[in-house]
This record gives structure tokens, sequence and C-alpha cells, in this order.
């Protein structure tokens, strides 16, 4: 499926990723079964990640479709959409951000300003370390926590001049 959810109840947040072709029916269906998910609350923040969908299939009664018919989400929660540089996800975020028009939602070219916009960062943490996007490991040398990140993590994301991160948020460090 091109559309993938996680929920985190512990911290009140929905993750959802698009990859490939994204349909109207597909965030439909993904919508369906995150309002049917028993984990989940329709206060909870909500960051989407449209970035990778290498098409959206939709249109402006969609959209709207989208919020007013399929929306599970309450208008407490913060939202962010993370879309890529340039392309129809942009369009297509910034038409639902019109369509929504709340100050709880809000559009971001960077996953990690949109973390950061919602303070969900450990949360991200937990989810990749789970999911085995990256490992956790300790450092014998001074029993600090390092955060392994894999090659393909973006050369915008900060790193150290060795392929290890410490970070303080795990232990030590």
């Amino acid at each position: 499926m091109s559309v993938a959810y996680y929920i985190d109840p512990a911290n009140h947040v929905v993750i959802t990723t698009c990859d490939g072709l994204v349909t109207f029916d597909d965030a439909v269906n993904s919508l369906s079964e995150i309002r049917k998910d028993p984990r989940f609350r329709p206060d909870y923040a909500h960051l989407a990640d449209i970035s990778h969908a290498s098409r959206l299939v939709a249109d402006l009664q969609n959209l709207r479709d989208l919020h007013f018919l399929h929306d599970p989400f309450s208008s407490e929660g913060k939202r962010a959409l993370v879309t890529a540089a340039t392309g129809d996800s942009v369009a297509l975020a910034r038409m639902y951000q019109t369509i929504v028009n709340s100050p709880r939602l809000a559009v971001f070219g960077s996953w990690l300003d949109a973390v950061a916009w919602l303070g969900i960062g450990a949360t991200i943490f937990d989810h990749s370390i789970a999911s085995g996007f990256c490992t956790l490991k300790r450092d014998p040398s001074d029993n600090a926590m390092l955060l392994e990140l894999p090659s393909e993590v973006p050369t915008s994301f900060p790193r150290p001049s060795s392929s290890r991160r410490k970070s303080s948020a795990f232990g030590t460090g």
C-alpha cells in the first residue's frame, strides 16, 4: 500500500507516510483504518509525510471530501504536512491547508522542521528504532548511547564527522 501509518498512544501522535503513487482512495482507506484503530484518539497530533509520493492523484473536490467526510482528526491536535521541495505535494498540501483553515495545521518542506513544530522528537526516534531505520548501541569506551543512522539519511540531517551520532537524549553522552 502506498500509505502507511504508525500510532504512538503514549505521545499522542499519528505518523502517516506516503510512497509512490497515492490515490484519493488510498488516502480515504488509510484515514478509515486510523479511525478504526483502537489506539487512535481524534485529538492526537498528526505528521503526514507526502514528500516521497511520486504522484498524488486528487483534485480540489477530493481534498474537500477528504477533510469534511473522511478526516478523523479533531481541530484540537496539531497537524503537519511534509512535502517535497516542488511538485504536486506542495500544491495539494497548500490547497488542503486552505480548506482546513486552521493555525494548527502547517506545511513544511523539512521533516525535521515538522517534527520540531509538533514537539515529537522522542516519538520519531522510538519509531525509527522500532522499525529498524536506525539502531541504538552502547559505546563501551564511555558507556554513552550511540544512534547509528543509515547512509540514506539526507545530507541535510546534521552529522558528526564519523558515521555514528552520539545522543545525550539516550544516555550520558
